[in-house]
């Protein structure tokens, strides 16, 4: 039992080359009395021609003898065409259904039949590949591939150092990195300044005891600390600090408008108690 690839020529060519480049474009519309512009970017409508016509038709063979005689069972898989192979893996280009029917046929399991297929095209599309390579539609896929990369890392690392959406990349930046919007990124600038500035004096007070609510210190006069001494030095009670301030930042209520963290904060001021801070 082997697998055969015939290699068939085709008339034409139906499948679509990668687009030539990406284009970008802008949208600008209303929400309530606030007008926004976000960049977007797309697959150009140009494509590169494939120009190779071929076709591999795929089929499995059995030789067997029969009152002395040799015949041969054989059956026809698939017919991918060379683009395929650049484009998909095998495995991906036949029927389930046809693959168990075939492999029921020949009393062999759908995996086994899968793996005579991907041993006998594997080398063909190793071929195919390094040919396809030197083309200028696969340096073009490169490039576009590199573009992409970059632009999802710059709008993480946008969201990442303004604490927002990465969304809002798009409406200062296009997908090359080009600033499309100096004012809105100023804008967005200035309120993780305020945002900050709030953050800093917030923590500040917080830690100095300046800010009080009473729903949070209901239990400092509790008997769990007067049964406690701490022995922290300077140096622990200084991380001690970090770690309260990452957490009030985290559950304080007015950072937290959907939730419910009062408990949460009554914890912590349980142990900014204990800590000494």
């Amino acid at each position: 039992m082997f697998i055969v690839v015939q290699e068939v020529a085709l008339k034409k060519q139906n499948t679509y080359g990668t687009s030539k480049y990406i284009e970008t474009s802008q949208m600008t519309f209303t929400i309530g009395e606030v007008t926004k512009t976000k960049n977007y970017h797309s697959n150009s409508s140009e494509r590169f021609e494939r120009p190779i016509k071929k076709a591999y038709k795929i089929s499995i063979h059995k030789s067997y003898r029969e009152n002395k005689k040799v015949k041969k069972q054989q059956r026809v898989i698939t017919t991918v065409d060379y683009y395929t192979l650049v484009d998909f893996w095998i495995g991906d280009c036949i029927m389930h259904s046809r693959i168990d029917d075939i492999a029921k046929y020949f009393g062999i399991s759908s995996d086994e039949l899968l793996d005579m297929i991907h041993e006998k095209i594997e080398p063909l599309r190793e071929k195919i590949n390094k040919e396809f390579e030197t083309t200028q539609e696969y340096h073009a896929r490169v490039e576009q591939r590199k573009i992409i990369n970059k632009y999802t890392k710059a709008k993480d690392a946008f969201a990442k150092k303004y604490n927002i959406n990465s969304d809002e990349y798009d409406y200062c930046y296009n997908v090359f990195g080009e600033l499309t919007n100096k004012d809105y990124l100023n804008k967005i600038k200035e309120q993780h300044k305020q945002r900050s500035s709030y953050y800093d004096d917030f923590f500040n007070n917080y830690s100095k005891g300046s800010y009080s609510n009473n729903s949070y210190n209901n239990y400092n006069s509790s008997s769990y600390f007067n049964l406690k001494q701490n022995n922290y030095t300077e140096d622990e009670k200084k991380k001690l600090n970090s770690f309260y301030k990452v957490l009030a930042k985290k559950f304080h209520p007015d950072l937290n408008p959907d939730n419910d963290t009062t408990e949460e904060m009554q914890l912590l001021n349980k142990l900014k108690e204990e800590w000494s801070l």
